[in-house]
């Protein structure tokens, strides 16, 4: 039968496992990916921070982990899909695929989108599409995926819309998603 396992990504945050002080650690942009790609992709994130031989945390990779805390903290700060209106809806007629459309009120730049599903119930969600408005109000696809689980994060690079919609295509059974958010 089907079983969830979770799978598991484990980087060092310099280019060796252990410490060396002619390493440095992986830059902003390297590790914020790689927690878009694990994280965000229905994984967890395994950060080794090596210690120096005297025991301590190297000062720098203590700074890199406090930029990496602010720069996801920041990133996901705003939920700009809160108090917008957010219809759910058979797609095509089906008993186990929807359509939800997140209706934002107004042009807005978008990032990210965050989907999670009750996993308590499964993980459900086999296929999905996203789709955003132009300005003419005609919806155009912005992402196509496979599962949701945990967490899935979107990256929408400054996409801007008045409204997304998400196509769940494919389903083992009725969706269960219990976050969207949009930042």
């Amino acid at each position: 039968g089907l079983v969830f396992a979770p799978s598991e990504i484990d980087m060092s945050i310099r280019p060796g496992w252990f410490y060396r002080d002619t390493e440095q650690a992986h830059s902003l942009e390297r590790l914020f990916d790689t927690y878009l790609n694990s994280v965000g992709a229905n994984t967890t994130f395994n950060l080794n921070v090596p210690p120096m031989p005297n025991g301590k945390l190297n000062d720098d990779d203590v700074k890199r982990l406090n930029e990496l805390g602010e720069l996801i903290k920041n990133s996901f700060k705003t939920n700009l899909a809160e108090g917008k209106e957010i219809t759910i809806e058979p797609y095509n007629g089906s008993e186990t695929q929807r359509v939800i459309t997140i209706e934002l009120g107004e042009r807005m730049k978008l990032n990210f989108l965050e989907l999670s599903e009750n996993i308590a119930e499964g993980q459900r969600v086999e296929n999905f599409i996203v789709q955003h408005r132009n300005e003419d109000k005609i919806w155009f696809n912005s992402f196509e995926g496979t599962t949701i689980g945990t967490k899935k994060i979107i990256k929408l690079h400054g996409l801007e819309t008045d409204a997304v919609r998400i196509l769940m295509v494919s389903s083992r059974d009725t969706p269960e998603i219990n976050k969207i958010a949009l930042y």
